[in-house]
């Protein structure tokens, strides 16, 4: 007979279980602190004083003064939160400027309910330790149990890149409306104010990337999908038509609110040629996606789509073996491997019994980096640009010893090759503002070069090609004319260069 207690037990099981057993639903995936996208506009990463507290006075009835320490021992609340910079969804930069993570702090309302507000209160200001400054208002605070103080970002201290020692989380608000880092003081004002802005719906494509190339085949297009507001995304469409015909993406998460969904349309690609893939969205009232907001309107990439000849998901046009495969779908046994030259899809497809001698080209593999692969470059560990083979044997005339008549030995017979580099130059990295040399490697908390050096950029501009005043991003050589994140000043697009200067 089943007991009371063990049917509990296993109803809990169960519950537990349904997003992914019942539904087949992954969690909405977590940026890892590493790989999160870091903005600090321009004043770089702001450190506390070692007397650091967090204020709370103005319009109350008890001001505080509290350390890190006491604001731990307030109710410790946990949420996962998804913070967007408000112009991402307009271009594939090398890094998006979005991130999902578990934010663990205290509600901001607990902190408000012990400095008790006077009843003329109507908003607060938050002040943060680069002089930005936030105001929400009062009324939507204290009806949210969301709005919290962080200081603990996926189970580690906040990172000061990311606002330590405490930042403001305010989920569903783009990141330049209400995600303030580094707060330090909050003030009770009697000013009022609207709530926050949410974010608007709308989808964004990770892959491809515009220009890339693609090999004609099947090929996942990936990407997500948010909402703030608490509403949750119910359907993405895909088109590769310019919008002319769509298909129904599959969404890979279940819902939590503020919290992007992640989606996957496998395209069976028809025939080579020029692309337009589009993105559109809806929500669970029935909302759908603005068509032409600047922002936060329906997003395009561009693609070319070349042949395949060997199927290894390679176009021909990117292939150093365009007629033996070599990519991620489908490789050659290499030399050495008990099955030299068969077809493989992993390592083991290349070995027989229980021998090790397998080893299957899925990486474009080059040894003698002479822009042929190993599996069809008749010498692939001497460079031959040229690969002639005066006896037809298969073995290139630079490392065949008996290379036949009219052949040559040595790499006298071929064109010249460039030594191969093996060296590992470190990139310089650059302060925002003066382009003084800072890092010599990629890491916030290294020691500068020069003591105004607060934040850097992997790039490697010149005196000549950064933008005056508050620079966000330095320019790569030869940016574009249209705006972008890479050529703008301040926290929005307002004057866009047209060089590098």
């Amino acid at each position: 007979m089943v007991t009371m207690k063990a049917l509990v037990k296993f109803l809990l099981i169960i519950a537990t279980l349904l997003p992914s057993a019942c539904f087949s639903l992954d969690p909405p995936p977590i940026t890892p602190n590493d790989q999160f996208f870091v903005q600090n506009g321009g004043g770089g990463v702001q450190i506390p004083p070692p007397d650091w507290h967090l204020i709370i006075d103005g319009a109350v009835l008890n001001p505080l003064s509290l350390t890190l320490d006491q604001l731990q021992d307030y109710p410790q609340v946990q949420l996962m939160a998804t913070i967007e910079c408000y112009s991402n969804p307009l271009f594939q930069l090398p890094q998006f400027f979005i991130g999902n993570a578990i934010w663990t702090g205290v509600r901001v309302k607990e902190l408000i309910m012990a400095a008790t507000p006077l009843s003329m209160t109507k908003s607060l200001v938050f002040y943060a330790l680069d002089g930005w400054q936030l105001q929400i208002s009062l009324s939507e605070v204290m009806q949210r149990d969301d709005i919290i103080l962080a200081y603990i970002m996926n189970g580690e201290t906040l990172p000061p890149e990311q606002g330590y020692p405490l930042r403001l989380v305010t989920p569903g608000s783009p990141g330049s409306g209400g995600w303030e880092q580094w707060v330090t003081r909050i003030e009770a004002v009697t000013q009022e104010t609207p709530n926050l802005m949410q974010i608007p719906m709308h989808a964004q494509i990770f892959q491809p990337k515009s220009g890339t190339t693609l090999a004609i085949g099947d090929y996942i297009i990936r990407g997500m999908a948010l909402v703030g507001g608490g509403k949750e995304i119910t359907k993405v469409e895909v088109s590769t038509d310019a919008g002319t015909t769509w298909y129904e993406a599959t969404l890979l998460n279940y819902f939590v609110p503020n919290v992007w969904k992640h989606w996957a349309f496998i395209w069976h690609i028809p025939h080579a040629g020029e692309y337009e893939i589009v993105v559109r969205t809806e929500d669970n009232l029935g909302n759908k996606q603005i068509q032409n907001d600047y922002f936060w309107g329906w997003r395009r990439v561009f693609v070319t789509v070349d042949d395949d000849a060997d199927q290894d998901g390679i176009p021909d046009s990117e292939d150093n073996c365009p007629n033996k495969p070599n990519g991620s779908k489908l490789g050659t046994c290499m030399a050495g491997s008990d099955k030299e030259g068969g077809l493989c899809q992993r390592d083991n497809d290349c070995v027989i019994g229980c021998s090790s001698n397998g080893k299957c080209s899925l990486n474009q593999e080059d040894t003698d980096q002479d822009g042929f692969g190993d599996v069809c470059d008749n010498c692939p560990d001497l460079c031959n640009l040229q690969q002639l083979d005066a006896d037809k044997d298969g073995r290139g005339d630079v490392c065949d010893s008996n290379p036949g008549c009219g052949g040559c030995t040595g790499i006298q017979c071929e064109q010249f090759c460039a030594p191969i580099t093996t060296t590992t130059t470190i990139p310089q990295y650059w302060h925002i503002d003066t382009c003084v040399q800072c890092h010599t490697k990629s890491f916030l908390h290294s020691q500068p070069t020069h003591k105004t050096c607060t934040k850097c950029h992997e790039n490697t501009p010149q005196a000549g090609n950064v933008s005056p005043g508050k620079c966000v991003m330095c320019h790569p050589v030869g940016s574009p004319g249209k705006c972008n994140l890479v050529n703008h000043h301040g926290n929005f697009c307002l004057v866009c260069h047209d060089k590098c200067f």
